[in-house]
């Protein structure tokens, strides 16, 4: 869901433990909050309702970074793993 959401434009609210720090660069694309902190979630959400702006950068970004997580990239990735593991068997 999270990779769904940044690659349509959408700043990321994750967790720590969700995986959101592979997709998300806190504070730049979206932000990564402790499991369970709500006073994290509602500060995090208040940033974006108080700053539309704000919302606006990270979208630019985060639309910037999004073929880092196209299929292609994916299988792209695969590839060089596989390959390094042929090599060094």
């Amino acid at each position: 869901v999270q990779i769904e959401a940044a690659a349509s434009g959408l700043p990321v609210i994750g967790t720590e433990n969700s995986g959101g720090a592979e997709i998300v660069r806190h504070g730049e694309t979206g932000f990564i909050l402790p499991v369970g902190n709500l006073d994290a979630l509602r500060e995090a959400l208040m940033k974006f309702i108080s700053s539309p702006e704000l919302v606006l950068v990270m979208r630019e970004r985060i639309l910037a970074e999004r073929l880092k997580w196209s299929w292609n990239a994916y299988g792209e990735r695969w590839l060089k793993i596989l390959q390094e593991v042929a090599a060094n068997p």
